[in-house]
């Protein structure tokens, strides 16, 4: 992964690719392994509003899309996620990468929505002065270095 300017005086790198996927329990009625557009509308959501860019872009790719779903209850975080939903018939939205998470630990599963959701890159970000600042670069490979091994 090479850095690039692109914002005048910051650089960015990419670290990864985020998707996201719908979790949904064991139990729920829905068996196969995608969501039919319509499942998706007429299912129960939770909604996480945690203020991040990727679910303002996602809320905004459905709302371009035509797709409203219907939230019926919000959370300000993924933490309580997993007991919601092993517990309901409620399904979410979610990253791929926690989704995979909670699917080990809890009574939960990954589903893909038939609903095509973008794939999103996860970058840092720097200021050109600190681009060739040792302690800077040392950093930088480190935080690259952890998400490589992910």
């Amino acid at each position: 992964m090479i850095a690039s300017t692109g914002f005048g005086n910051i650089y960015q790198q990419r670290l990864f690719f985020h998707d996201l996927v719908c979790l949904i329990g064991r139990h729920h009625g829905v068996t196969g392994p995608q969501l039919s557009l319509e499942e998706f509308c007429t299912l129960e959501h939770v909604q996480v509003r945690d203020g991040s860019r990727s679910q303002e872009m996602y809320e905004s790719f459905l709302a371009e899309q035509g797709i409203k779903r219907n939230i019926v209850l919000q959370i300000s975080h993924y933490m309580s996620m997993p007991a919601i939903i092993e517990r309901s018939d409620l399904i979410a939205v979610l990253p791929r990468s926690v989704a995979h998470i909670y699917e080990k630990h809890a009574a939960v599963r990954v589903i893909e929505p038939r609903v095509g959701i973008p794939v999103y890159s996860l970058k840092h970000h720097w200021h050109a002065r600190n681009q060739k600042d040792p302690r800077h670069v040392w950093l930088r490979k480190v935080v690259v270095g952890i998400f490589a091994e992910a």
